[in-house]
């Protein structure tokens, strides 16, 4: 029973680690690729996405 549980619980350490990695990345797309934290920015610290 021992060696199940421990096999049990990397696997859930591993999945709540891919859940985590995804939603960090979910939810910092819209912060550093459409600049969502700029509406808390002062207008005149905002800096221009230049191609």
């Amino acid at each position: 029973m021992g060696s199940a549980a421990r096999v049990a619980a990397a696997a859930g350490t591993l999945a709540v680690f891919g859940f985590g990695y995804n939603v960090g990345h979910t939810g910092g797309q819209p912060v550093y690729r459409d600049g969502a934290a700029s509406a808390y920015a002062p207008a005149s610290s905002r800096v221009v996405d230049t191609p």
